[in-house]
């Protein structure tokens, strides 16, 4: 998807919502993702300001 924007110069934004957590929102970021939605991951957590931090690339 990141690759036909990019190509197309689209004015489009990837964002991926569903399954985000601190252990796979790099590879997000690396396929190109430019938003996560992650509300189960933080507010699931005991903790929000580590599982927040855990998601900063």
């Amino acid at each position: 998807m990141r690759e036909l924007i990019d190509k197309r110069d689209a004015k489009v934004l990837i964002e991926v919502d569903g399954g985000v957590n601190g252990l796979n929102v790099r590879d997000l970021d690396e396929a190109g993702a430019d938003i996560v939605v992650a509300g189960n991951y933080v507010f699931g957590s005991n903790d929000y300001e580590r599982a927040i931090s855990s998601l900063k690339v």
